[in-house]
C-alpha cells in the first residue's frame, strides 16, 4: 500500500533515559539480581546512502541474520525504533517480521523518540519484552541512525 509521512505519522522526540549493565555470566550468578539474562547472541551494523537511509535496520539485520544463520520466523519480539510509521512498516515488510512480535509495547509512534537515548532503550524494551518468553526466544532491536548507519542486536533469553 501507500504510505504517507506526516505529523500523525511522526514520531515526537521525547525525554528519557536508560541504562544497561553488561556483565558475566560469573558476576550475574554472584548478584542479587532475579531477571533471566539476555545473551547478546550478535551485531551488526551496515551503511547505506541518499533516500535509503530510513532503511539502514534492514541492511543491519540481513546482515546480522547471515552471520549468525538465523532466519526472520526465529524471532521471537522486536524492537525496531522507528522515526516514522511508513519506516517501520518498510522494515517489518522487507525482513519478513512477523507484525504482531514487532514493537508490542508500543514504539517511538506511540512512546516518543528520545534522540540520544534511543539505542539502549530498545534494548531495555526487548530485555523486557524477553522475560516472559521462554528460554531460547531469541528477540531483535534495531535502529537507524542519521547519515545512514543502521544498527542490529540479536539476543537469547536465559
Amino acid at each position: 500500500g501507500e504510505f504517507a509521512v506526516s505529523t500523525a505519522t511522526t514520531a515526537v522526540s521525547a525525554d528519557a533515559a536508560a541504562f544497561v549493565v553488561l556483565m558475566s555470566a560469573d558476576a550475574l550468578a554472584q548478584s542479587t539480581v532475579r531477571l533471566r539474562p539476555l545473551l547478546i547472541k550478535g551485531t551488526a551494523q551496515a551503511g547505506v546512502t541518499g533516500w535509503e537511509t530510513p532503511l539502514s535496520p534492514v541492511a543491519a539485520c540481513e546482515k546480522l541474520f547471515q552471520q549468525l544463520g538465523v532466519q526472520a520466523a526465529q524471532i521471537a519480539v522486536a524492537e525496531i525504533m522507528e522515526a516514522y510509521a511508513v519506516q517501520a512498516q518498510a522494515c517489518i515488510e522487507l525482513l519478513a517480521l512477523d507484525p504482531n512480535f514487532v514493537n508490542r509495547g508500543g514504539g517511538a509512534l506511540a512512546r516518543g523518540h528520545p534522540i540520544g537515548a534511543s539505542g539502549a532503550i530498545n534494548l531495555v524494551r526487548l530485555f523486557y519484552e524477553l522475560q516472559s518468553e521462554p528460554v531460547g526466544a531469541l528477540g531483535l532491536t534495531t535502529i537507524a541512525a542519521a547519515g545512514g548507519l543502521g544498527s542490529a542486536l540479536l539476543g537469547e533469553v536465559q
